[in-house]
């Protein structure tokens, strides 16, 4: 088990990233804001080879039902690097580009820290 956590300034906010690896999984919360409100929390399990043409599974556990950046970038690290991937994230509303550079950021940091799974495919 190994705690990762930093932030970074994007623009005009602050953003906090944590991550911590497990064996077999990783738990992803981004914030950013004066405040540490948990948002919606996702997670997506990899899946098998010979169904690698679909999309892992993949749902919103807590939280607003507007958690689809979380779910849809759980979705992508579980299906790139094969790991089960739970994802909270508390951005603001329509910050379209604030979430590109932040998914950015933790593809960064996956790559880093993890290779891709060899029974899976970027995507």
């Amino acid at each position: 088990m190994a705690l990762e956590a930093f932030s970074e300034s994007l623009g005009d906010s602050l953003v906090r990233y944590q991550f911590l690896w497990l064996e077999s999984s990783v738990w992803v919360w981004v914030n950013s804001g004066r405040s540490v409100p948990m948002g919606a929390m996702a997670v997506s399990a990899p899946i098998q080879v010979s169904a690698m043409e679909r999309d892992p599974p993949s749902s919103i556990l807590i939280g607003a039902l507007d958690g689809e950046f979380a779910k849809r970038l759980a979705r992508k690290l579980a299906k790139r690097f094969g790991l089960m991937v739970y994802m909270t994230s508390s951005l603001p509303k329509n910050s379209d580009v604030l979430e590109g550079a932040v998914e950015k950021k933790i593809l960064e940091v996956f790559v880093k820290r993890t290779k891709p799974s060899a029974s899976t495919t970027p995507s």
